[in-house]
């Protein structure tokens, strides 16, 4: 019973901890346009399948970050 409590719990806090719709709402116009950018051209196909954003607001530039488990 307990077990479940404590699994429960753990899957709340998860889901509070999603950073993606929080800082979506604190980022500018222009960070978040560049951060679309970076995220259709990491995502392309021409990069490999499990390629992320990495981005660097200060200096307005991007790049893709490629996994290295297959």
């Amino acid at each position: 019973m307990w077990v479940r409590v404590i699994l429960l719990a753990f899957a709340l806090a998860g889901l509070g901890a999603t950073p993606d719709a929080a800082e979506a709402r604190e980022k500018s116009a222009k960070d978040q346009a560049l951060y679309e950018k970076a995220l259709k051209d990491c995502t392309s196909p021409r990069r490999a399948n499990r390629a992320w954003p990495q981005v660097n607001y200060k200096a307005g530039t991007y790049r893709c970050v490629e996994s290295k488990t297959r």
